[in-house]
């Protein structure tokens, strides 16, 4: 009973991982149909099934009363005729439950069930239905023409990587993705945070995917995933230049990973894409914004409006250490703290970000504001810096953002 039918794996998107997504935001037990009502997969939990769930899996197929059931109620024509959730009511051995048909086009694929347990089933469930559908669909129709399914979902993978990272031309990726070449796309990065070790972040990584992909399917029917650098990519094609729309999606989904996965999860919302030769470069802007997002953990969802001067210093910043750009006498000052345990440098730093205000400064640095006073004096004594100078105040501010960032700040990839 614990083993897959042949055919319902796909790799990173197999159909029981799909059914495991859909039982854990709905928190109700799932059992993936073919058109035939063969079980192609299920959620693992036996845990507050009926007798018509038992039967179903133990038999590998829906029992043929209850279909003929369903089709007298007229339910299998509601889930064959259009994408809609329909709720089915209880009966003798059945609990409620809602369902949704797979479609390619007018032709059935089969059907996604979702019969409540010990507790309703969540709000979102429908919305996860339909992202589940969408899903299946092509997991399904890969099976009936592409051969191996999870030959074919590698290799999308690979392509929508490919995409994301300007690996291939996106105009010799878009129609293997299904989509317009000429397209615009929202481009959204996730990241887990405070994570434990590596082996259960691999695992916490994987099931977030398969959740965002529902929720993304649900939202854009050609919603594409990626994985790089061990954070999640959404690209989302044809969307509407609605930030406030992109930014309620994003919310949502950070929300519904936060309850399921039990970690923090932030999001960044780089933008819209003009084309899809673009998404490389708004996956970076995204990449930027998590890392200025990092130190404000409290805000689940950051848009590039949100840091915009973040991100341009950070350009600045880049640019300074790519081109090998020094100050002799900053950098002498920073040695000099390093060699003697002094904190000159940062103290000059937080002098010049405050302005010169010095009690705002020192109230940062937890210090007095005569000793705040003395480090300054001390470190233009040993720089030859003239404060007064616009240009030089200029030049040694951004200077020593770059000089005293931490050790690990991460590289941008």
């Amino acid at each position: 009973m614990d083993q897959p039918p042949s055919g319902a794996r796909s790799g990173g998107g197999d159909l029981f991982a799909l059914a495991r997504s859909v039982a854990t935001v709905s928190g109700g037990l799932v059992v993936i149909e073919d058109a035939a009502h063969q079980v192609i997969a299920y959620s693992p939990s036996a845990e507050g099934a009926d007798a018509v769930r038992l039967r179903t899996i133990l038999d590998r197929a829906c029992p043929r009363a209850v279909v003929e059931a369903l089709r007298a109620d007229g339910v299998l024509q509601r889930l064959a005729a259009r994408e809609e959730v329909v709720e089915v009511a209880t009966g003798a051995e059945m609990r409620p439950r809602m369902a949704i048909g797979v479609s390619a086009g007018s032709r059935p694929l089969g059907s996604i069930w979702v019969q409540e347990a010990e507790l309703p089933l969540d709000p979102q469930t429908p919305n996860a239905l339909v992202g589940a559908a969408r899903i299946a669909a092509r997991l399904l129709l890969d099976n009936a023409y592409g051969g191996a399914a999870e030959v074919q979902e590698a290799n999308r993978a690979n392509l929508t990587h490919g995409l994301l990272t300007g690996r291939f031309p996106a105009a010799s990726l878009a129609a293997q993705l299904g989509v317009d070449p000429a397209s615009s796309a929202a481009v959204v990065g996730i990241d887990l945070r405070d994570t434990a070790e590596e082996s259960q972040r691999e695992l916490d990584l994987a099931e977030a995917r398969e959740l965002v992909a529902v929720h993304a399917a649900a939202y854009r029917r050609n919603a594409m995933i990626a994985e790089a650098c061990g954070q999640i990519y959404v690209m989302l094609p044809g969307c509407p230049e609605d930030d406030r729309a992109l930014l309620s999606w994003t919310a949502e989904a950070v929300a519904g990973l936060r309850r399921h996965i039990g970690h923090p999860v932030q999001a960044a919302y780089a933008g819209i894409a003009p084309r899809l030769d673009d998404i490389p470069d708004f996956k970076r802007v995204a990449c930027r914004i998590l890392q200025v997002a990092a130190e404000r953990p409290d805000q689940a969802v950051t848009s590039h409006t949100d840091v915009r001067s973040a991100l341009l210093l950070r350009e600045m910043l880049d640019v300074l250490g790519r081109h090998g750009v020094h100050h002799p006498a900053l950098e002498g000052l920073v040695a000099a703290d390093t060699r003697q345990g002094t904190d000159l440098a940062v103290s000059l730093r937080h002098y010049l970000d405050a302005f010169g205000d010095v009690a705002q400064a020192a109230q940062v640095l937890h210090v007095h504001p005569n000793t705040l006073r003395h480090r300054v004096r001390r470190a233009t004594d040993l720089t030859g810096l003239d404060l007064d100078d616009p240009d030089e105040r200029l030049a040694a501010t951004v200077m020593l953002r770059m000089l005293t960032a931490p050790a690990d700040s991460p590289v941008i990839p």
